[in-house]
């Protein structure tokens, strides 16, 4: 069912351009494919139709509707090469950059043998890529964790390994957090954070990705 009858289906809902390179989901929504590829790398536990929430399998190949293509060449040719001019231009910036992947979220466990109504433990974390040549203490000085007012709506400061607090309750809430990153990131000293824990499952997590530049982070090793 792959057409687009109506104006707006030139449209991406993610960057709000005019869709390039055409990727139509299960759900037959269209996307850029740079687009659903960002998606997918900057969360892909939560990987969703933007429009419609469904799921989409970590499996599913993005790969560019001929037919959709087809169609946006034959309408819009000339805007439709610009902006494949302009997506290759963000697939060759994003080459300069070194990409350090910072995951946040919750393991949960239920105790249902306790008298009380905190039955819920759990452990908040900030944890960083196993796969990366960074350790999470190259990239992170401290977490600050605003807690619930139930918990005395207390600040925890975590300024070493390991990033998580464990504490045990009756219900989800939202934290609000805060990462410091060390300063030969050459970031904004702190990034402000909001997570809802997640009982559903044994373990929710996020991901949080930062980009330095490669030629900044080659001096800075080589001086180390």
């Amino acid at each position: 069912m792959e057409s687009l009858e109506k104006e707006a289906d030139f449209s991406c809902a993610i960057c709000l351009l005019m869709v390039c390179e055409p990727v139509q989901l299960k759900c037959y929504h269209v996307f850029c494919k740079f687009c659903l590829e960002k998606l997918r790398e900057n969360d892909p536990n939560d990987f969703l139709c933007p429009l419609c929430r469904n799921p989409i399998n970590l499996q599913f190949k993005i790969l560019t509707s001929k037919t959709l293509e087809n169609e946006f060449l034959t309408n819009t040719k000339e805007i439709y090469q610009k902006r494949l001019k302009e997506v290759e231009n963000l697939r060759s910036e994003d080459n300069f950059f070194e990409k350090i992947k910072v995951f946040y979220g919750n393991t949960h466990e239920k105790e249902e043998n306790l008298n009380n109504h905190n039955k819920h433990k759990w452990t908040f974390f900030v944890r960083g890529d196993t796969k990366s040549k960074f350790k999470i203490r190259d990239v992170i000085k401290k977490v600050e964790i605003e807690l619930d007012p139930s918990f005395g709506g207390v600040s925890i400061n975590l300024k070493g390994e390991p990033f998580e607090i464990t504490r045990k309750g009756f219900a989800e809430f939202t934290l609000i957090f805060k990462i410091f990153w060390q300063k030969w990131l050459k970031l904004e000293p702190m990034t402000l954070f909001e997570y809802h824990l997640n009982f559903q499952k044994e373990i929710s997590k996020r991901i949080h990705i930062i980009k330095i530049n490669k030629e900044l982070l080659k001096s800075i090793l080589n001086k180390n």
